[in-house]
């Protein structure tokens, strides 16, 4: 279910354990593969004659390393266990009673799990008898073959076939997933009042049956081209026409500042107010010259208002 992903904090208590119980779990089942495979096995090959099984196939067949290695398969199935708990104690009705809690376990547990958790169990257990009694091992070679078919491969086959029938009854739960967040988007688009239009709306849904020739001339009659066109260049010229006019009535116009000082006129002329000719001559000829070698430079103008700037 994942309705509500951070209902919950994601920093608690809860989280944290939700979090170290896989880790937990596949050490121990690491561990279990390390300590029952990768061993010598031609050891367990030697039992011709009595002192060969029990000097040299005995020890190797039930030692430390065995009974280790059922013990940490014993704690991987331990932490099944306690996560399934867990996932009962939070995200389902909190049980009072023993009787409570096993209605609980019965009522919320998929049949599924709970059947292959209890088949798994009995494979662990036999795990354990056989790492400490010699004569029900699958180790040795005259053992009676209902243990190890029984309580070793046959738990195995039934666990199989468990999760094969539960996969032809139960619906997956991807789907169910989906279906879930599909009514929870109608519940939320009824909720703001949007209602989705039917997979065969669209806009542009007369453009499928069109030709190419009529795709065409829409997109030069929104583009360019045709009738369009034309009227769009003839427009553009009228306006330019008319922008011309207005720019050229404009500079005719006297432009003419009642704030602008005059007296600036004069240095563009030549000729400043009150200096006789000879004196403007000098002067202009003295400005071209600053101007022209570049070791002078022009007086800067004088603004009487601000809304010169």
């Amino acid at each position: 279910m994942d309705a509500d992903p951070y209902g919950l904090p994601q920093d608690d208590r809860r989280a944290k354990t939700e979090f170290w119980l896989p880790l937990i779990f596949y050490l121990f089942a690491w561990l279990n593969f390390f300590m029952t495979i990768p061993k010598s096995w031609s050891k367990l090959q030697k039992q011709n004659t009595d002192e060969q099984r029990n000097t040299i196939a005995k020890p190797s067949a039930i030692g430390a390393r065995e009974k280790a290695g059922a013990i940490f398969a014993a704690l991987a199935w331990l932490t099944i266990c306690y996560s399934l708990h867990h996932s009962l104690k939070h995200y389902k009705p909190r049980a009072r009673g023993l009787w409570d809690r096993f209605n609980t376990v019965c009522h919320f547990v998929p049949t599924k799990l709970f059947l292959a958790i209890s088949i798994l169990g009995i494979r662990v257990g036999y795990a354990l008898a056989s790492a400490w009694l010699w004569d029900i091992t699958i180790f040795k070679d005259d053992a009676e073959i209902g243990w190890s078919f029984g309580f070793g491969f046959g738990t195995v086959l039934a666990i199989i076939v468990v999760f094969e029938i539960a996969g032809y009854v139960d619906k997956n739960e991807d789907k169910i997933l989906i279906e879930q967040r599909r009514q929870r988007g109608a519940i939320a688009d009824s909720e703001l009042g949007y209602v989705k239009k039917p997979s065969w709306w669209n806009r542009n849904w007369a453009e499928r049956y069109q030709t190419d020739e009529q795709r065409l001339r829409n997109m030069t009659g929104n583009v360019g081209g045709g009738r369009a066109t034309s009227r769009r260049i003839s427009q553009n010229i009228e306006m330019g026409n008319m922008g011309a006019g207005v720019r050229n009535r404009s500079r005719s116009r006297n432009t003419g500042d009642s704030f602008q000082d005059q007296s600036t006129e004069s240095y563009s002329g030549g000729a400043r107010p009150g200096a006789t000719r000879g004196q403007s001559n000098d002067g202009a000829s003295t400005m071209t010259g600053q101007t022209l070698t570049g070791d002078g430079e022009a007086p800067p103008q004088r603004v009487r208002s601000m809304l010169n700037v």
